[in-house]
């Protein structure tokens, strides 16, 4: 933990917030598998306030389905988002990227 920095758990999925909300639509993983294979996803963030629909990280390329479902529940389609940041070059993390290319 750096020093000054405080986490604590949210109790919801969602911080709303002025100008700017997060909602967490995609929770990552990782689970051991036999064999020492993994099985993993990354989480999926969405970030909304004044002239920006972010997401930090798309997840892994066998969940595109999965991310236009949860961004239709949002009321959003791909052309909507306006930024995306990912947090690292991960499959996991980057595999949607090809909906968004602008």
């Amino acid at each position: 933990m750096l020093p000054g920095v405080r986490t604590a758990p949210l109790d919801a999925a969602e911080v709303p917030g002025r100008p700017y909300s997060v909602r967490v639509l995609q929770e990552g993983y990782s689970e051991a598998l036999p064999g020492g294979l993994v099985r993993a996803d990354g989480s999926i963030t969405l970030v909304r306030g004044p002239r920006v629909t972010a997401l930090v990280d798309t997840g892994g390329p066998w969940g595109r389905q999965r991310l236009l479902e949860l961004l239709a529940a949002q009321g959003l389609r791909p052309g909507d988002v306006t930024h995306v940041l990912c947090t690292h070059g991960h499959s996991d993390h980057v595999g949607n990227l090809n909906l968004f290319p602008e």
